[in-house]
């Protein structure tokens, strides 16, 4: 089994960032930082935009695995 990364699933599936982000009400810059890694969501956050981009992610099945809010409890 190929073990690709989140970007390349996201890729694979024929979104783009922009389109993306604007159809699910989500920031395009957040969006990106999280394809990238560079943002997780394991800290908590007044907007929680990152929560909502990897929640958006993981029903859309481009997350894979528990959400990290989930694995501290």
């Amino acid at each position: 089994m190929i073990n690709r990364n989140m970007r390349e699933r996201f890729d694979s599936m024929g979104y783009g960032v922009n389109k993306y982000a604007r159809v699910n009400g989500l920031e395009q810059s957040t969006l990106s930082r999280v394809l990238d890694g560079k943002l997780t969501g394991t800290r908590d956050s007044v907007r929680g935009n990152t929560r909502k981009v990897i929640a958006t992610l993981k029903r859309d099945g481009i997350w894979i695995g528990r959400l990290p809010w989930e694995e501290r409890a």
